[in-house]
């Protein structure tokens, strides 16, 4: 008779704790809409996503969008290519020293062909 009690008590008991939690999570926005705005929020995000190149592709999309739109590609280019990026960065710092060391005449060439291997190599990751 006692074993039903009890567990009559703990079922009671983790019911109210349930409605406890959820009137918590409901309360601390206020209303339920907030929620479900929310959540249709996220869902509109996801069933309209498109690619970032069609975006940049489109003659309608407006320009300062597609100036973040170029600068998020090159930031996933970057993440995804860290240690060729380093690589990189290296071989141009010890070009430039050299540059600097030939009393800055080096830098006539190494100035030129680095812009120009950078931007073909950008170029070609990005597309």
């Amino acid at each position: 008779m006692r074993s039903d009690r009890s567990s009559s008590c703990a079922a009671t008991h983790g019911r109210r704790l349930a409605w406890l939690c959820a009137l918590a999570t409901l309360c601390g926005c206020r209303t339920a809409g907030f929620y479900t705005q929310a959540i249709h929020g996220q869902y509109q995000i996801v069933a309209h996503e498109q690619k970032i190149e069609k975006l940049l592709a489109d003659p309608q999309t407006p320009a300062p969008l597609k100036a973040k739109l170029q600068l998020v590609q090159s930031l996933r280019a970057f993440a995804a290519n860290v240690p060729a990026m380093v690589a990189w960065g290296l071989l141009i710092v010890l070009l430039v020293a050299l540059g600097f060391a030939t009393w800055f005449a080096g830098l006539v060439v190494v100035v030129p062909v680095i812009g120009h291997a950078t931007w073909h190599a950008y170029r070609e990751l990005v597309a």
